[in-house]
């Protein structure tokens, strides 16, 4: 009983971290005729709360049909470049005018845990129903962990998710949970054979 007692605790340890490991977010409109808009796409990793979707950080974006900014130069870095003080054009990422299949794919530079994903819209021109987006959370292979929608048609064009209550462990929590496990099997079995021979 001593030792099922001290393995208790680092049961409790071993209890997986409501983070959500995910390697790509993919970002479309969610509104009808409306090109995609993004000044700026925040993904938080849980613990330090560090932005892994700058491109100083290691992230790529992929985004089309793009509009070109002056002098025909892609756009899209721009929604991951850490400057979203300022909303409004040419600040920002912008789909080719209303195309259905605008997107815009920000790939980490490895698979991350995420407490949280933020998206700043455009604020000096026609908002109305253009910052609101569905998102797409990826693992590596490209398969869907979770998707929603994230309306920034608010004030400040902005909108965040807090993935906290999805659950997802992480893989040094189930080696805890996994090895705790094992701890207390291996107590009762001792516990059982000290009863059988007694």
């Amino acid at each position: 009983m001593k030792r099922l007692l001290a393995v208790l605790p680092l049961l409790a340890l071993a209890a997986p971290a409501h983070a959500v490991f995910v390697a790509k977010v993919k970002i479309t409109s969610a509104g009808t005729g409306v090109p995609l808009q993004i000044t700026e796409l925040i993904a938080t990793q849980a613990v330090t709360g560090i932005d892994v979707a700058l491109a100083t950080n290691g992230a790529t974006v992929d985004a089309g049909p793009e509009y070109e900014g002056a002098g025909g130069d892609p756009i899209a870095a721009k929604a991951i470049d850490g400057l979203f003080a300022d909303q409004t054009f040419p600040n920002l990422y912008h789909s080719l005018d209303a195309a259905p299949d605008a997107y815009l794919t920000v790939t980490f530079s490895q698979g991350y845990d995420l407490s949280g994903l933020t998206i700043y819209g455009r604020s000096d021109c026609c908002t109305d129903h253009r910052d609101i987006y569905n998102y797409a959370l990826l693992d590596a292979f490209g398969a869907t962990i979770a998707t929603g929608i994230l309306n920034a048609d608010n004030e400040s064009h902005m909108a965040g998710i807090s993935f906290d209550t999805l659950g997802v462990p992480e893989p040094a929590g189930w080696m805890m949970m996994v090895a705790g496990f094992g701890l207390v099997g291996g107590a009762l079995r001792t516990r059982r054979t000290a009863l059988r021979f007694a």
